[in-house]
């Protein structure tokens, strides 16, 4: 470990709908939706968290989340939690046929610690 260097960094996580079609494009775009969403929201809701999660490089997680259900549960436990959090939909504009779909939630910038309800999920591959 480096001198200085915080062993539990702040990370933006990005939960991303495992049990929707969505091309590698569109899921960048949701989850650049997210993390944008939810910088906005910890500037305003913890603004002391967003100068070490930029000095930290701006470490983001992705995450598969299998269903929507599970998703919502992680969102509400995030606001519980009193972290920023941002519920992504899209619009339908290009895919889901024009039906406005939930497809991501940002959580943070927040710090592993914080967030043990996440440890049930897979990285992004």
């Amino acid at each position: 470990m480096r001198i200085g260097r915080d062993p539990d960094p702040y990370r933006i996580y990005i939960l991303i709908r495992g049990d929707i079609e969505m091309g590698r494009g569109k899921t960048a775009a949701q989850a650049g939706h997210a993390v944008l969403d939810t910088f906005v929201t910890a500037s305003q809701m913890r603004p002391e968290t967003i100068p070490p999660y930029k000095t930290n490089h701006g470490i983001k997680i992705c995450l598969l989340v299998p269903t929507l259900e599970k998703l919502e549960k992680a969102l509400a436990q995030a606001q519980e939690a009193g972290l920023p959090a941002a519920l992504i939909t899209d619009f339908g504009y290009t895919v889901f046929e024009g039906v406005p779909t939930i497809t991501a939630v940002g959580i943070g910038p927040a710090k592993k610690s914080e967030v043990p309800f996440l440890k049930k999920f897979q990285l992004c591959k």
